[in-house]
């Protein structure tokens, strides 16, 4: 996930305090520059308890939604690259059992769909 794309899902957190919500933030190695898990400054930034951060150094995620997702080539990017910069929204309670559940939305990038992200959460649009 690009840094824009985190702090914007974040701020989303941020306006729904009491919603039972859980952020899962996948950093990859997409970049020249993504040797490791970002800098303490920006997970300083990210500090919501509903908010779990994951590095992913061998793509397993990224390539587990491309499997699951195969039918939706606009969440997912040309082939050639992972998956990134992408937010998918899971229902209540989905479980990953071997392989991700179908999400109820997704979109990229994720500056690009915050908005449709935060009607389908219930929060009001800027």
């Amino acid at each position: 996930m690009c840094v824009r794309g985190a702090l914007a899902l974040a701020d989303v957190l941020h306006e729904l305090p009491s919603q039972p919500l859980e952020l899962l933030v996948v950093w990859e190695p997409v970049l020249p520059s993504d040797r490791g898990p970002p800098a303490p400054m920006l997970r300083a930034r990210l500090t919501d308890p509903r908010i779990r951060r994951y590095w992913d150094p061998q793509l397993r995620v990224s390539q587990a939604i491309r499997n699951a997702h195969a039918d939706e080539p606009r969440c997912l990017g040309d082939d050639e690259h992972p998956v990134w910069d992408t937010v998918f929204l899971f229902p209540p309670g989905a479980k990953w059992n071997g392989a991700p559940p179908r999400s109820q939305l997704c979109g990229r990038d994720v500056v690009d769909v915050i908005d449709q992200v935060r009607a389908a959460l219930g929060g009001a649009s800027d």
